[in-house]
C-alpha cells in the first residue's frame, strides 16, 4: 500500500526497533527548519524535496539502522568528530563533485552496496549499484514507494542471521 500513512507506519516500527535495541534516534526537524532546508536543497541543487522526504524528517532528522542511511537535513559529528549521519546535500555536493553522470541524480539514502535516489532523466525513483550507479535494482514511480521500500529494508535486513543487531 502506497500512502504517506503506510509510511508512517514503518517509520514507527524502525523507530520502535531502535527504541528496543537503546538507540537513539535523531531529533524530529522543526516545521521552520524543514522549510529551510527545503529552500537551501531548492537554490543549491536546483530540486524541490518531494514531501514524503520532508514528512520522513519531520519524525526524524535523519535515520540509520540495519547498515542503511537516510540522509539528514545536514551532516552531524558525534564525540570525537565521528560522523553521526551524513546530510543530503552535503552528500550530493560530494557526489557531483566526484563524478560527472552523478549530477543527474539527488540521493536520499544509502547502505553499504546500495543508493536510493531520484533519476532526474528518467522521473524515476530507484535503487541502484551504490558503486557502479547505472546497475538499477528497482525502479518506483513515487518517493513515497521509494521511502516505504527503504522503512522495509531497513526492518527486514538480516532478518536471516541469528543476531538481528546489525546496527
Amino acid at each position: 500500500m502506497t500512502s504517506p500513512q503506510a509510511t508512517q507506519e514503518l517509520l514507527a516500527a524502525v523507530l520502535d526497533r531502535l527504541a528496543h535495541y537503546e538507540v537513539a534516534a535523531q531529533p524530529p526537524l522543526a516545521e521552520a527548519a524543514r522549510e529551510a532546508f527545503r529552500s537551501r536543497v531548492a537554490d543549491t541543487l536546483s530540486y524541490e524535496l518531494p514531501t514524503a522526504y520532508l514528512d520522513l524528517l519531520a519524525s526524524t532528522d535523519g535515520l540509520s539502522w540495519n547498515s542503511l542511511v537516510l540522509y539528514a537535513s545536514e551532516t552531524r559529528l558525534g564525540a570525537d568528530d565521528e560522523l553521526e549521519i551524513q546530510g543530503l546535500l552535503e552528500a550530493n555536493i560530494q557526489l557531483r563533485l566526484a563524478y560527472t553522470p552523478d549530477k543527474d541524480f539527488i540521493y536520499f539514502a544509502e547502505s553499504g552496496m546500495d543508493a536510493y535516489r531520484h533519476n532526474l532523466v528518467a522521473g524515476k525513483f530507484e535503487i541502484s549499484d551504490r558503486v557502479v550507479g547505472d546497475s538499477v535494482f528497482e525502479t518506483f514511480d513515487t518517493a513515497e514507494e521509494l521511502f516505504q521500500r527503504l522503512l522495509t529494508n531497513m526492518l527486514h535486513v538480516g532478518d536471516d542471521d541469528e543476531d538481528d543487531t546489525d546496527f
